[in-house]
């Protein structure tokens, strides 16, 4: 008898739960943990002497950039780091950077195996670079710059998805600014762009929607679905190797992960491509699937 009423007390509310459901807001709740799964899949093979900075993916080819101004050009179709070709960017120089690099939608020619780059380098220059038919030669085809006399650093990302340039900045007084801009066409009358903050479609600040953990030591940001990837850390105990997802329509931070004992070194950039995560470390590049 006590277990026949035990049963049925039980399954009282299974059969209200049943009967109804009801809707609710935010985030779905999830009953499982979290969980990624990370796998080096090969080590960089550019200039050893030279840093590590950008990285994206197009078509199977994946581009990373050093300092110096130097661009490697991987095949991963099988899975690997097959190294096809390095070149110097055309800004090259013993103190040039090339600190985040993001493909764009168009070509210059249809001979060419890969779209535009937008290299992200000093003094928060942005140069539109042409990899001249299958990685013959690099030629520049316009810089674009933001004049902004409060800007500390200048970030800068395509949104391949609904085609706008995204500039990340990280001004004199510690808070970080994100704007956005239509693409600037690509022609002769326009080789050196000059954008304002005026011209941005919307521009605001990240701390006066978000008041949690400090943004510190951001290193690379990347675009997709509506959200910004931002890779920070120093790749140190004190300073962890850290992936940050802000969702940029709702003006909110989506996630913080920590990438300290899923990946090894600082981390500079990432790109997303056929369904995972790739990430650029000082030394190799990670595939995380979520």
């Amino acid at each position: 008898m006590k277990r026949i009423l035990l049963f049925a007390l039980i399954a009282i509310p299974f059969m209200a739960f049943g009967q109804n459901a009801y809707d609710y807001y935010g985030e779905k709740v999830q009953l499982e943990a979290h969980y990624f799964q990370s796998k080096n899949i090969g080590k960089l093979q550019g200039d050893k002497k030279q840093l590590y900075q950008g990285m994206d993916i197009y078509n199977g080819f994946l581009v990373s950039t050093q300092s110096s101004g130097i661009i490697t050009i991987y095949n991963i179709q099988n899975s690997g780091l097959e190294k096809e070709k390095q070149l110097k960017l055309s800004f090259f120089s013993k103190t040039a950077n090339a600190y985040n690099v993001t493909f764009g939608l168009k070509k210059i020619s249809d001979d060419d195996m890969l779209p535009l780059i937008y290299v992200s380098g000093n003094n928060g220059t942005l140069y539109v670079e042409q990899v001249e038919k299958k990685f013959k030669n690099v030629q520049c085809v316009q810089t674009i710059s933001l004049q902004n006399t409060q800007a500390k650093n200048v970030i800068w990302a395509i949104d391949k998805e609904n085609d706008f340039l995204y500039a990340f900045c990280t001004l004199k007084n510690g808070v970080h600014q994100i704007l956005r801009f239509s693409v600037p066409e690509i022609n002769e009358s326009l080789q050196d762009v000059k954008l304002k903050s005026a011209d941005a479609l919307e521009a605001y600040t990240i701390e006066d929607y978000y008041q949690g953990k400090s943004i510190n030591s951001a290193n690379g940001i990347y675009i997709n679905n509506g959200q910004m990837f931002i890779t920070c850390g120093a790749g140190s105990q004190k300073d962890a190797s850290r992936l940050l997802i802000w969702d940029i329509y709702g003006k909110m931070m989506r996630n913080m992960i920590d990438l300290s004992t899923a990946t090894r070194d600082k981390l500079t950039s990432c790109s997303v491509y056929d369904g995972a995560l790739f990430v650029q470390s000082q030394g190799s590049i990670y595939k995380l699937i979520f």
